[in-house]
């Protein structure tokens, strides 16, 4: 789970919290918006940048296993979204209404794209699916655009959420229509 503090580890099996990982300077707090992991790492997107550490590592928990791989500008805002796709860790640095996602693969940062606010990453199979407040972005496994739906598709649109369910259909959760089926 990634909280105002840092990550927490659930054992689901037996109900209970099985670590904590605050990664912090020297253990303090950090504000975690979210994780993703390749198999081989975990991420997590903070307030102050994108952090990594071995999955496995059995000293997770030291705040010093975990590595800063990437630091926004100075002022900027936090790193907010984050999802694994196709082994790319792709994440939204919100910029206050002019987000920017990135990716990294192979040790190597790339932005791909900078337009409105993001609200929600989700992978869907070999797609990735970026809720905006203008529309919703899809993207293939190689990051190319295949659908941009915006106000020119759905008059009014003002998208929270999306996703496609196992047929393909897309649903879009839209702050003034509801669920809308597209």
């Amino acid at each position: 789970l990634s909280c105002g503090f840092g990550i927490v580890v659930v054992d689901l099996d037996r109900e209970e919290v099985k670590e904590t990982y605050y990664l912090g300077p020297g253990g303090t707090t950090l504000d975690i918006f979210g994780t993703a992991s390749d198999g081989t790492y975990i991420y997590a997107a903070a307030e102050d940048g994108v952090y990594s550490a071995l999955l496995n590592d059995p000293f997770i928990v030291n705040s010093s296993n975990w590595t800063k791989i990437f630091t926004p500008l100075a002022g900027s805002g936090p790193f907010n979204l984050i999802t694994n796709l196709a082994g790319k860790i792709v994440v939204n640095h919100d910029l206050s209404g002019n987000d920017s996602l990135w990716y990294y693969y192979n040790n190597t940062w790339t932005g791909f794209v900078q337009t409105d606010t993001k609200r929600e990453l989700k992978v869907k199979g070999n797609e990735l699916i970026a809720s905006s407040s203008y529309g919703v972005l899809i993207y293939d496994s190689n990051l190319a655009l295949t659908s941009y739906i915006t106000t020119n598709e759905i008059p009014k649109l003002e998208c929270y959420d999306a996703i496609k369910d196992k047929t393909g259909q897309l649903w879009i959760a839209d702050n003034l229509q509801g669920m809308i089926k597209y």
